[in-house]
């Protein structure tokens, strides 16, 4: 591979990281997170405790960054606002912060959490975690095929099937089942299996608690069948609700 290969690449997955919340472009991205800054500064919270209805959207955006778990601490206790050491004017000069549960404030950058630069040893995980509920998946999605794709109608078949964890998303339900068992994600190892099915071959390295990861999707994860199309709309749909509450 070439540097020039290797560049356009990297370009391409950054793109991706705000296409995959539904914006078109970078500007847009941008447009959106200032409208949220002005709003939060403008109701008084710079230093004080975001309401909850921000964290669901400020977590997907943190988990972009190569620092997440740095970034979390000791787990978070809640988002802020804070003023940037950077020379700027007017709303720029405010960004985001996480207090973790000792009372850490850590600042983190919109626009290395917006590019989604890779984190291997995240990417890794979630991808183990996946591995470890892929029969689940597979359960749902096989007894769909056949059927009409409840979001836009279409016959679901094998090469439009995907599965949608409908109510609380996957990622969501990592954090939670980690929080649950008063863990940190840099505690937790995953390791190469040439065995796993799944197209980056991660599981977790402890099997005791892949057991208890299986358990706990089996009861609180709600999966759906849908359409590539059908997934993609509810994808964007969720993004513009947390949007919605947030700048309303």
């Amino acid at each position: 591979m070439t540097i020039g290969e290797h560049t356009h690449k990297a370009k391409r997955k950054t793109f991706r990281r705000w296409k995959e919340a539904g914006w078109k472009t970078r500007r847009e991205a941008y447009a959106a997170f200032r409208e949220i800054i002005r709003g939060v500064v403008d109701a008084g919270y710079v230093g004080r405790p975001l309401p909850e209805q921000y964290d669901e959207f400020l977590l997907w955006l943190l988990a972009g960054h190569p620092q997440e778990t740095e970034k979390l601490g000791a787990g978070l206790r809640y988002f802020t606002v804070c003023v940037s050491n950077r020379r700027r004017k007017g709303y720029g000069r405010y960004g985001f912060a996480v207090v973790d549960n000792e009372g850490v404030e850590r600042t983190f950058s919109v626009n290395t959490a917006l590019n989604g630069m890779n984190n291997t040893k995240r990417s890794d995980l979630m991808n183990a975690f996946r591995e470890e509920v892929r029969d689940q998946i597979l359960v749902v999605r096989q007894a769909a095929l056949g059927k009409c794709c409840p979001e836009t109608g279409e016959l679901l078949t094998e090469s439009n099937c995907e599965i949608d964890h409908n109510g609380v998303a996957f990622e969501a339900l990592v954090r939670n089942f980690v929080n649950n068992n008063c863990l940190y994600f840099e505690q937790i190892s995953s390791v190469h299996n040439p065995l796993a099915l799944g197209a980056h071959r991660h599981t977790l390295l402890d099997r005791q608690l892949a057991s208890m990861w299986a358990e706990f999707h089996r009861h609180f994860a709600r999966l759906e069948a849908v359409s590539v199309e059908g997934h993609r709309r509810r994808t964007y749909a969720r993004r513009n609700n947390v949007l919605g509450s947030i700048v309303s």
